[in-house]
C-alpha cells in the first residue's frame, strides 16, 4: 500500500478497502491521522500534507510557497558567505606570499588551491535575492503537483517489453518526467541561456529538496504504522 492510497482513506469513505484489507492491516483514519503527526519534520510533513490531505494541511499554498523560498533564501545565503570567505582566503593569502617574498614550491600551490577553492566557490554561488526565485517556488511547487505523466508509459512507471514488464526507461518507474529546461526557463520568465547559466542549480536544488522531503515524510509514516523500524525521521 503506497502513501496516497493510505492518505485516500482521510477523505470521504466511499471506498472499499477489503480486498486491501486482505494483504495489509486496516488502518482507520485516525490511525493515519495520528502517525502523521509523529513525523517529526515539520517541513516535510506540511508539504506531504499538502499535497496528499489538503483540505486538512495546517499550510496554505502561501505557507508552502514560504517555507520553501525561506529554505532556498538560506541555501543561496550560505553559497553566497562560502564565497566571500574563500576570495577573502584568498586574499590573505596572495597578500601574505608577496609581503614574505616567497616564492618556493609549497607556497605557490597553497595560493593556487585557495584560488581553486575560491574559483568553486563562485561556480556554486547563485543570483543574489530577487522576484525570479519566488517564481520558481512557484514553478517547483506546480510541477510536484502536477506533474507531468511519461508519455512512454502512460504514468505506470513499466514498460512492456517482449511480453515482459520492465521498468520504463524513460521516466525509471516514477511514472511522471520533469519539465524540461525550456520549460522551466519558461516559467521562471527567463532565456534558456540564463536558465542554464544561473537558475538551473536553485531550480533543482530546490525540486530536490522538496521531492526528499516527501519521501522522508512518506517513509515515516509507514514506520510509524508499522512497516518498518529502520528509517530515523
Amino acid at each position: 500500500m503506497d502513501s496516497r492510497t493510505l492518505m485516500a482513506r482521510l477523505g470521504p469513505r466511499s471506498i472499499s478497502w477489503g480486498i486491501v484489507a486482505q494483504v495489509r492491516p486496516e488502518f482507520s483514519p485516525q490511525d493515519i491521522a495520528a502517525a502523521l503527526g509523529m513525523i517529526k519534520d515539520k517541513f516535510a510533513r506540511e508539504l506531504f500534507c499538502y499535497l496528499y490531505w489538503p483540505d486538512q494541511s495546517d499550510s496554505s499554498f502561501k505557507d508552502i510557497e514560504q517555507r520553501v523560498l525561506h529554505r532556498l533564501m538560506e541555501e543561496c545565503k550560505a553559497r553566497t558567505m562560502n564565497a566571500i570567505g574563500a576570495r577573502f582566503a584568498y586574499t590573505m593569502a596572495e597578500v601574505e606570499l608577496v609581503t614574505a617574498r616567497a616564492n618556493s614550491r609549497a607556497v605557490t600551490l597553497a595560493l593556487a588551491q585557495y584560488r581553486a577553492a575560491m574559483e568553486l566557490a563562485n561556480e556554486r554561488k547563485w543570483p543574489s535575492p530577487r522576484a525570479t526565485y519566488r517564481n520558481l517556488v512557484h514553478s517547483v511547487l506546480r510541477e510536484i503537483t502536477a506533474p507531468a505523466i511519461c508519455a512512454h508509459c502512460h504514468g505506470s512507471g513499466q514498460h512492456t517489453n517482449h511480453r515482459i514488464h520492465v521498468t520504463c526507461p524513460v521516466c525509471h518507474g516514477d511514472g511522471v518526467v520533469p519539465l524540461s529546461d525550456l520549460a522551466r526557463a519558461r516559467s521562471l520568465g527567463v532565456t534558456w541561456h540564463a536558465y542554464r547559466k544561473a537558475w538551473k542549480a536553485p531550480y533543482e536544488w530546490a525540486d530536490t529538496t522538496c521531492k526528499e522531503a516527501l519521501g522522508g515524510a512518506e517513509r515515516a509514516l509507514i514506520r510509524h504504522l508499522g512497516y518498518t523500524r529502520n528509517d530515523n525521521n
